[in-house]
């Protein structure tokens, strides 16, 4: 591909490259900073992660909302932009209206390349908007495929939330009641399913939420359904299915970039550590708890529908995270705090006072190139037509003596005729 056609691509996608580079300093910002908190709360972490993924998923948003804050640290040629009409306002409707009334009076271009202002001849436009459309369409696909697999897991999630009956005589209801009011949730609903792709406990629901019990449920010790139910109440009472689905469309949105798909993987992780923290803020011994969570893990099964509803719902023990969490679990030196609200608002903040800036500035300008300034004044100059060959130069003075000697031949031949009419008609 010729090096100007490749220029005219990467102008045609500005506003995406644009927002790939911001959120990856977002993200990377958020790694950065996870990492000097390393010896905090997994709460802490988890705000980080959280921030920063629903920071890049509005960024596009906040950047057309806001002032643009220009900077130029990159500067692009203005006439490669008319030819494909990326420039804004004014210029994009004089480029255009220029090489529309060149096509309509057969006016040359300046070669059989390229237009006038330096733009680029027809087919090599048509190649560039061919490999535009194909990234683009690449791009979008991806995208629908990652939200057209979470549309799924949702309905799946609430196909199976009919299938499953409201616990409203279980062994283990009470406490389940008694553990909610003690954490502070007022709304729950807690069910009891014999399907066999629920094999754990499991937690769903942004508005409603819903704690789902496996029928085995019922013959577990009161110390194991303790911490299973506290477990479960803690995804609940943090909102984790909310920032569960806004961290799969975020990676929806970036799913070319990978470190969209590693920010929402730590988030993962540190959530359901966080939610292990406060299991254990209540009193229950680590030994005990990484037992039970071993069990778990060790009877859970894979049913038809498993892996399609894991994609809405957060499920207790995922065999990809247990390692680190029975590690975290034992270990007596981490901080099990969790977050209060002021230090929610103060993460929140800081990540706003980071987005907003970084939202609004643009990095690169169009730089007037010499070429193109007859067609950006205004959008009022008249194209340039080819000029008529020029006749052979008479000198001033000559050329009006003639014209002069001609007039007077002409006016008294007219003399003349209307004279002779007159008397010819006077005579008859």
């Amino acid at each position: 591909m010729r090096p100007d056609l490749l220029l005219q691509t990467s102008i045609d996608w500005l506003p995406l490259a644009d927002a790939a580079v911001k959120a990856t300093l977002l993200l990377g910002a958020a790694a950065i900073t996870t990492r000097v908190l390393r010896h905090s709360s997994a709460a802490a972490r988890h705000l980080v992660w959280t921030a920063a993924l629903i920071a890049v998923l509005i960024l596009p948003i906040v950047s057309m909302a806001i002032p643009q804050w220009r900077v130029p640290l990159v500067t692009l040629s203005r006439s490669t932009a008319i030819g494909t009409g990326q420039l804004g306002g004014g210029d994009a409707a004089s480029a255009s209206t220029a090489a529309g009334m060149r096509a309509r009076l057969g006016v040359s271009a300046q070669g059989p390349a390229q237009t006038a202002g330096g733009g680029r001849a027809p087919s090599e436009s048509r190649r560039s908007l061919a490999w535009g459309t194909l990234l683009f369409g690449l791009w979008i696909t991806g995208a629908l495929v990652i939200l057209t697999r979470l549309g799924i897991g949702m309905i799946a999630v609430q196909a199976m939330s009919r299938r499953t009956l409201t616990a409203s005589n279980a062994a283990w209801l009470p406490l389940a009641r008694q553990l909610a009011s003690d954490l502070g949730i007022g709304r729950i609903t807690f069910r009891r399913s014999r399907h066999p792709s629920i094999s754990m406990p499991m937690a769903w629901g942004v508005v409603r939420p819903v704690v789902v019990m496996p029928a085995e449920a019922d013959g577990w010790s009161r110390d194991r359904l303790r911490i299973v139910l506290l477990h479960e109440l803690a995804h609940v009472k943090r909102a984790d299915c909310l920032t569960h689905m806004l961290a799969q469309a975020a990676c929806a949105l970036y799913w070319m970039n990978p470190l969209a798909w590693m920010a929402a993987r730590q988030a993962r992780a540190e959530r359901e550590r966080a939610c292990d923290d406060l299991v254990l803020a209540c009193g229950t011994p680590g030994a005990e708890y990484a037992d039970q969570l071993l069990q778990i893990a060790r009877d859970m099964r894979t049913g038809r529908f498993s892996s399609t509803i894991a994609t809405a719902s957060l499920a207790m023990a995922n065999r990809s995270q247990l390692e680190g969490r029975l590690m975290a679990i034992l270990d007596p030196s981490v901080p099990r705090t969790g977050l209060s609200r002021v230090r929610t608002l103060v993460g929140s903040a800081a990540a706003l006072l980071t987005l907003v800036p970084l939202a609004s500035l643009q990095p690169f300008t169009y730089a007037q190139a010499p070429a193109a300034d007859a067609l950006t004044q205004a959008g009022t100059a008249p194209p340039q037509v080819q000029a008529a060959p020029a006749r052979p130069e008479v000198p001033t003075r000559v050329a009006t003596a003639v014209e002069q000697r001609i007039t007077q031949d002409v006016m008294q031949g007219v003399t003349q005729g209307v004279t002779q009419g007159a008397i010819q008609g006077v005579a008859q």
